[in-house]
């Protein structure tokens, strides 16, 4: 099958997206490619002409792949939101119990220190209401068969990635600020706990993150589609 292989080929190349999704979006082209094949060669064409004939019906790959780069672009986008509303909806409530009950005794924290603080607190919340109002929005979106503009994924993931990157920076800062202040805090098993799996959370998202942001800089901007509801 070296010309439906040469014309997948060519689609992986020009689309952006989740390796999963993309994955998907290639097999089922390449089945869909296959069956049309299969029945001109039923016909008695022969099997090069016949995988011709079905690439050529099916369309050319820089007329097709904005589409399907606008449905990988939402479907980064839905889990990107379903990561964030998970992650930080458990975090922003777990966090306080890193420190409830720490045995160690120390200065009080200097101001910049609470108001680094409160505003790690606001901005995390802040994140997770957008991950749950995202998975809201595309959820009713996919229900009516409303088309999502190009700018409006565009503009939704780089103020979550600004939002993700305050909270990481500002949160690493203010971790090695404790253990500078409270070195008990660097062997304080909630502390440990804690900090392993913020980690993990923030490596989760992180990645999710740079697909999300690939998947949409990569989406013509003037295409907006049907959010399918199929996909996540």
């Amino acid at each position: 099958m070296r010309v439906l292989d040469g014309y997948v080929g060519r689609l992986d190349a020009a689309i952006v997206g989740s390796a999963r999704t993309k994955a998907d979006v290639l097999r089922e082209v390449r089945h869909s490619l296959a069956d049309a094949a299969e029945a001109y060669e039923a016909d008695g064409l022969t099997p090069r002409e016949a995988e011709q004939r079905a690439v050529d019906e099916f369309g050319a790959v820089a007329e097709l792949a904005p589409a399907f780069q606008a449905e990988l672009a939402t479907s980064a986008t839905r889990t990107l939101a379903v990561r964030v509303t998970a992650a930080f909806g458990m975090l922003v409530f777990a966090a306080d119990l890193m420190w409830r009950g720490a045995p160690w005794t120390g200065p009080r924290p200097p101001a910049l220190y609470t108001l680094l603080s409160d505003a790690v607190d606001r901005v995390s919340m802040a994140v997770a209401a957008s991950g749950i109002i995202g998975m809201l929005a595309l959820w009713v979106s996919a229900r009516a068969g409303r088309t999502v503009p190009a700018r409006t994924l565009r503009i939704a993931n780089r103020l979550v990635a600004v939002l993700l990157a305050f909270v990481w920076v500002v949160g690493a800062v203010m971790f090695v600020w404790s253990a500078e202040m409270w070195e008990g805090a660097l062997t304080w098993p909630p502390m440990l706990v804690g900090t392993a799996v913020m980690s993990a959370a923030a490596l989760w998202i992180g990645r999710a993150t740079w697909t999300s942001l690939r998947a949409t800089r990569a989406q013509p901007r003037d295409l907006a589609v049907v959010v399918p509801a199929s996909r996540s």
